[in-house]
């Protein structure tokens, strides 16, 4: 086991937090990871997406570990108090990546198999080039864990997929009085007629996960003397029970005024909680003093693109609260952070105890 002390620990999330990474900006950061990576004894480099790839062992099982280097806007100065440390990507989600380079990196000198680290781009915008690059280029792996914050105690085991479309339309101005509804009117219409359509309407659960939920996250009317102009951006969020294509087809094929444009689809992901992934991380939150519990999310992450193509066991998994998430007050706790880096290190301690029975 490679010897890496807790405050060893601290300086790698810290130095790595005051590091900005907005999307599209990630090098600086990358840069750092992987020279850190180095000096712990993994074979790392920046791989052409510009996502961090850090590599240790040969053969299986193998495991990757997804996670990512970028973070929403917004600068949060970086300071610890009453420990808990504050700055932008603490939770989101450089803490789950710093906490898993950290655990593995205990116990990765006496794993039978690989453990690959990939910290993505872009994960935060609608691109998602690092993921959408992995899967696209690595084989599939064994195992998957996806480093998002989950609370040291808990597993994801679901991410809620997405539809985003933008709506258009311009037409001639008429009279407030005009029986014929105004842009603003027909994107109403719009809204409401997508809970008519057939893979829309057949789903009637009501919980948060199992259900279908429609967001407008941008709505502008303008005029001149002649003509109106509406411009909508849509967020749909579907439960696995959906089929992704079908919904699309459906929107695209709407009978409605204006132009309706797909700009991204991601299926929802649901896992399962048997299997010998799920189960070496529980014994790993009871081994540290935990309760494990699950949880099923109702926002997206590269998860919901890396099982589909990989097709494998996985869960997410990392420390601090995701409601801080994007927040001006993201901070982590420090002790829930050095707990996970336990958890890491039990659960792949229990992997490697099983492939060599």
């Amino acid at each position: 086991m490679t010897a890496l002390s807790e405050q060893a620990a601290l300086k790698i999330l810290r130095e790595a937090v005051a590091i900005s990474s907005p999307s599209g900006h990630e090098r600086a950061v990358a840069e750092y990871v992987v020279q850190q990576a180095a000096a712990l004894g993994w074979q790392s480099s920046i791989d052409p997406a510009g996502n961090v790839l850090a590599e240790r062992g040969t053969g299986h099982p193998i495991i990757y570990f997804l996670g990512h280097i970028d973070t929403v806007p917004g600068e949060i100065p970086v300071r610890i108090e009453a420990g808990k440390l504050y700055g932008r990507g603490a939770v989101d989600a450089k803490g789950p990546l710093a906490a898993f380079l950290c655990g593995a990196t205990r116990v990765a000198a006496d794993f039978p198999g690989t453990i690959t680290i990939i910290g993505a781009v872009e994960e935060e915008a609608s691109s998602s080039k690092g993921a959408h690059f992995a899967v696209e280029t690595y084989p599939a792996p064994d195992f998957l864990i996806i480093g998002e914050p989950s609370g040291w105690e808990k597993l994801t085991l679901g991410y809620k997929g997405r539809v985003h479309l933008t709506y258009h339309l311009r037409q001639e101005r008429t009279h407030g009085a005009s029986q014929v509804p105004s842009v603003g009117t027909r994107s109403c219409e719009l809204f409401h007629h997508i809970d008519a359509l057939p893979e829309i309407a057949k789903i009637t659960a009501q919980s948060p996960f199992f259900s279908v939920n429609k967001n407008v996250r941008l709505i502008t009317t303008t005029h001149d003397p002649f003509y109106e102009t509406v411009e909508m951006a849509l967020d749909i969020r579907v439960p696995p029970d959906v089929h992704l294509e079908k919904l699309m087809q459906e929107l695209s094929a709407l009978d409605h005024p204006g132009q309706i444009d797909i700009c991204e689809g991601l299926e929802a992901v649901h896992c399962p909680k048997s299997g010998s992934l799920v189960a070496a991380f529980r014994k790993a939150i009871k081994a540290n003093g935990g309760t494990p519990r699950t949880s099923l999310k109702t926002g997206t992450s590269d998860m919901n693109i890396a099982v589909p193509a990989w097709k494998c066991p996985c869960l997410a998994y990392g420390p601090g609260d995701s409601n801080l998430d994007h927040t001006p007050h993201e901070h982590i706790v420090l002790e829930e952070y050095q707990r996970s880096i336990q958890v890491i290190h039990t659960a792949l301690t229990s992997l490697a105890d099983r492939e060599r029975t």
